[in-house]
């Protein structure tokens, strides 16, 4: 399995192997960065945007963000508007220094069991904090 393609003309490879990350979130793009909670996402020329979306319209809107962990790079393969709800599904790994996930910290202690683990969660959320995250079925 390739894990770089590289095309002429790019000058950023398109990593095709990696952890498969999902969370939802109010995006924020600087013009050149998108980020989550703080937290940085890299879209490159095959992330695609559904729903109407493009980078120019990313920045204040609740997105769904699905990709892949590569190197330490969170690269973007789809963004999708979405509505922010009372619950957020979260696959990815829970932060051992702060018990966080996509920087979401969770108020009952529910994500502190899966410290260090890459994981598919289902979590409670209040608009602030998550609690009550179990495995995704």
């Amino acid at each position: 399995m390739a894990t770089e393609i590289d095309l002429e003309g790019k000058r950023q490879p398109i990593l095709t192997a990696g952890q498969q990350f999902k969370l939802a979130g109010l995006a924020s793009w600087d013009g050149e960065q998108l980020t989550i909670n703080g937290i940085p996402f890299l879209l490159d020329g095959v992330t695609r945007f559904e729903g109407g979306l493009n980078q120019s319209t990313l920045g204040g809107r609740w997105v769904e963000l699905d990709g892949i962990v590569n190197q330490g790079m969170n690269l973007v393969r789809e963004v999708e508007p979405d509505v922010q709800d009372d619950e957020l599904e979260l696959t990815g790994t829970v932060s051992a220094s702060d018990n966080s996930l996509w920087g979401y910290h969770a108020a009952d202690g529910s994500l502190q069991r899966f410290a260090g683990q890459w994981v598919a969660l289902d979590c409670d959320f209040d608009g602030n904090v998550v609690s009550n995250c179990r495995r995704d079925d």
